[in-house]
């Protein structure tokens, strides 16, 4: 088979704003159903919140969504200490308002600074 003959793949997706705060939308129901034992795995979460964006037109891969989320995570995790070693001194980080709720009732605790502007 030639190299023509294969089929193109689909370019890959990027993820949006939009795309992202649905993903995150849809994190927050997933998270529960995880900590209260309704999904087994967080293997099985990932693929089951993909198979809701792939419903919402969004066509990521299971992995590209944890990915997605680990990113995120860092990002955001980065930002909270770093606001911290400043004396407090914050700027708003990308998708702050979606990640402290997420994280409202973690057992790592949002620094109070974090919480004041929910």
């Amino acid at each position: 088979m030639a190299m023509s003959d294969k089929p193109e793949k689909p370019p890959p997706m990027e993820w949006s704003e939009t795309a992202t705060k649905t993903m995150l939308s849809l994190y927050k129901d997933f998270k529960v159903k995880v900590e209260d034992r309704t999904i087994l795995t967080r293997a099985k979460m990932w693929m089951l919140l993909n198979e809701k964006l792939k419903e919402k037109g969004y066509n990521f891969t299971p992995g590209q969504v944890e990915n997605r989320w680990k990113t995120l995570e860092r990002t955001y995790k980065r930002h909270m200490r770093e606001s911290l070693k400043n004396g407090g001194v914050r700027r708003s980080g990308p998708y702050e308002k979606e990640m402290i709720e997420l994280h409202a009732n973690d057992a790592f605790n949002i620094p109070e600074i974090g919480r004041a502007h929910v």
